[in-house]
């Protein structure tokens, strides 16, 4: 961890405690063999003797296949989704959000088929810091998070029928290299720099919320309304 993370962790209002969201081991149970049984979809289509099934099925086992192993890996290192500090909140899938670059935390829907998928989202005012906070190790994993989306993106036209048109079409859009290209595409595709699958946070989505604006309204009562 680095730049604003390390000074939150240094710098802690004693009168607020920090906030761990902790992750929901049920729902990512769910999470993890939803994706597995897309997986298992995918496999089978890619026996499949024509081009458009192993297309299909080489889409399936890329977009889930990551989808739910990275969830998985990230659950084993970290035990919470977000922490809530009196400076800004901690992601542990990477970065630090300082409260002055906060916008406003939700739910929204990522595009696709069937409808598309709740999200709960944050909302940046400014990405530069939060992005400046990523270590090498983190960036790693986001730039290969993406590259894994624009492939499953490009199993075109397979890919459509798990994402919907439109978010295979994002997918295939998806920025590879430069971080705050890829807060960009995800907050123009869901309205939201950062999102979480709803299942993922222990007590539900609705609770997480709650506690994100009250301790964010906290925070700023703190500081006299500021929000600096």
């Amino acid at each position: 961890m680095t730049g604003a993370a390390e000074n939150a962790q240094g710098s802690a209002d004693p009168g607020m405690k920090p906030l761990a969201l902790g992750r929901s081991r049920r729902g990512l149970a769910t999470l993890v063999l939803g994706c597995a049984a897309f997986v298992a979809i995918g496999v089978s289509l890619l026996l499949d003797d024509g081009w458009a099934g192993k297309l299909t099925g080489l889409a399936a086992v890329i977009f889930f296949g990551l989808c739910g192993g990275y969830a998985l890996w990230k659950s084993l290192r970290e035990p919470a989704l977000l922490t809530l500090t009196p400076e800004g909140i901690r992601v542990h899938s990477g970065g630090f959000l300082p409260w002055a670059d906060f916008e406003a935390a939700g739910m929204g829907r990522v595009p696709g088929a069937s409808g598309g998928t709740e999200v709960l989202g944050i909302r940046m005012k400014s990405c530069e810091r939060y992005a400046a906070s990523f270590t090498s190790e983190q960036l790693r994993l986001a730039r290969g998070a993406a590259k894994g989306g624009q492939l499953a993106g490009a199993s075109l036209p397979s890919a459509g029928i798990f994402v919907g048109r439109r978010g295979a079409d994002a997918l295939r859009s998806l920025p590879q290299h430069d971080l705050r290209e890829m807060l960009q595409w995800n907050r123009e595709l869901t309205g939201w720099e950062v999102a979480f699958s709803p299942l993922l946070f222990a007590g539900g989505a609705s609770g997480a919320l709650a506690k994100i604006q009250a301790y964010h309204q906290a925070v700023l009562e703190r500081r006299g309304g500021s929000g600096s």
